[in-house]
């Protein structure tokens, strides 16, 4: 019997994603001023970045010098973090390991203050549904100016990872998501992303009573 013009399908396994615990993590580059205590905002070794939440401020002395609306700054600032599920999808419990800023620390019990828009510029930014921060962009002088994130569909990483798709597929298929930043319009303009199958997993940090400098890193996902 021939076999002429018969299909044959294989299978592709399904894909279980997880955070590279073994990969080395990824930093992308430095903005800001020397001063402040220094920060490492983690998401976890299993979660991701997945939004933003801080503080800026209408008018405020930092070192005898008195800001206004026209030169706003970013006064504190933290991740929203959520895990990444083994299908690629998002969890939906967003938490945030620590908010730094106005010579404060405040951990995840407070985060809900930040989750609602209020009153003296705080605020909060996330990804759209399924997406995850892969970037961040935004401006910085002696202090963080404005900031915001970028984020692309994280469900993606399993076609970019599979072995199946060619070694040099690793770009992102859909055009990453800028969300506005929030701040000032002082500072020289910054725009980090993370290089191929990375996420954000957290930020480093220097505050004192506002945010002086930011650093984000990545992190690899993996499947098995």
């Amino acid at each position: 019997m021939s076999r002429q013009g018969a299909l044959f399908l294989v299978p592709i396994p399904a894909a279980n994603l997880h955070v590279d615990t073994s990969a080395a993590l990824s930093t992308l580059p430095a903005h800001g001023g020397p001063g402040g205590l220094p920060y490492s905002l983690d998401c976890g070794a299993h979660a991701v970045m997945v939004g933003v939440a801080g503080e800026t401020r209408e008018e405020f002395t930092v070192g005898g010098i008195t800001y206004s609306s026209e030169d706003n700054i970013v006064y504190r600032l933290g991740p929203v973090c959520a895990n990444l599920e083994s299908d690629g999808s998002i969890g939906g419990v967003k938490t945030s390991p620590m908010i730094v800023g106005r010579d404060r620390v405040t951990t995840d019990g407070e985060w809900n203050g930040f989750y609602s828009e209020g009153t003296g510029g705080i605020y909060h930014q996330l990804c759209p549904e399924g997406q995850a921060v892969v970037g961040i962009h935004g401006a910085a002088g002696k202090y963080l100016d404005r900031f915001g994130i970028i984020c692309a569909p994280a469900i993606e990483v399993a076609s970019r990872l599979s072995p199946y798709n060619s070694a040099n597929d690793l770009t992102r298929m859909t055009d990453p998501v800028t969300i506005d930043s929030r701040g000032g319009p002082g500072g020289s303009y910054f725009y980090d992303i993370c290089p191929g199958n990375r996420f954000v997993r957290g930020i480093n940090v220097q505050a004192g009573s506002a945010v002086d400098k930011v650093q984000a890193y990545c992190s690899q996902v993996g499947m098995s």
